[in-house]
């Protein structure tokens, strides 16, 4: 009988301890303004041709200098030259799309590439002083306006830099 004593003791001297003590907790809530909410983007853009340097976290930890830059239609194929070279640690080159004025998103891919391969220009981790140089294809169609190109690095991050269209 004396141990059932002790807890139920415990319990009501901690009920005690959290009573209100004449505080008011009533909620306040705060004046809500009507109007477009924005956030601060703090993705670096440039226009096309202009270099980007981008700090990597995570697996590789470094700085990369990107330039992107020429596009030149080809039929249903937008090319564009790509340039990064790691200018500190390593870098994983990551993943490049084209988002048309039309709102079209497309992948990038290395038109040297095999079937099912990033090719060489994305494959694999680069290392301080590594610079690689390459053109990305993008199946879009001829009259397409190109908008921006964006790069990712992971699938779930948000884009890491854009270039803007002419």
């Amino acid at each position: 009988m004396r141990s059932a004593i002790i807890p139920v003791a415990f319990v009501l001297a901690l009920i005690a301890g959290c009573s209100s003590n004449g505080v008011d907790h009533t909620e306040q809530t705060a004046a809500v303004t009507s109007g477009p909410v924005t956030a601060p983007d703090a993705t670096p853009t440039s226009p096309l041709g202009s270099s980007i340097k981008i700090q990597s976290t995570g697996y590789a930890v470094g700085i990369t200098e990107y330039t992107v830059a020429s596009p030149r239609q080809e039929a249903d194929v937008l090319k564009l030259d790509v340039t990064m070279h790691t200018l500190q640690g390593q870098n994983v080159p990551g993943t490049f799309f084209v988002l048309t004025a039309d709102g079209l998103k497309v992948e990038g891919a290395d038109p040297t590439a095999g079937q099912g391969s990033v090719g060489p220009l994305l494959a694999g981790t680069m290392i301080e002083g590594e610079k690689r140089t390459g053109t990305l294809a993008f199946a879009v169609p001829a009259n397409a306006k190109l908008d921006k190109v964006v790069l990712y690095q992971g699938t779930i991050n948000p884009p890491k830099a854009f270039w803007t269209g002419d």
